[in-house]
């Protein structure tokens, strides 16, 4: 049986909460260097899950349309281990107002 690994979110952006309250198309690609199976979440306030990419090496994308309110702050989950490419065009999270 596979033991319960708790997820913690990694420390939140510094004081940067949502803009404001609407409608968001939220991006986020990740690019893996190494890993023998990862999962990465997209946590709105440490709780909502809005999306989640899971595998090993290589480029992973997901995309959602979600309504989040103005005090809503942004964090990643991570499970497990990888190393995560860093930088412009390789890991990055996008949040677009409608």
């Amino acid at each position: 049986m596979r033991p319960h690994i708790k997820r913690k979110p990694c420390p939140r952006w510094a004081g940067h909460a949502l803009p404001t309250t609407g409608t968001f198309l939220i991006s986020l690609n990740v690019s893996v260097a190494s890993s023998s199976g990862h999962a990465i979440t997209l946590l709105v306030s440490e709780n909502l899950a809005l999306l989640s990419l899971a595998g090993g090496t290589g480029t992973y994308s997901a995309s959602t349309i979600a309504h989040l309110n103005e005090s809503g702050m942004l964090s990643l989950s991570h499970s497990r281990t990888a190393q995560i490419n860093l930088g412009l065009g390789k890991t990055e999270l996008t949040a677009l107002l409608l």
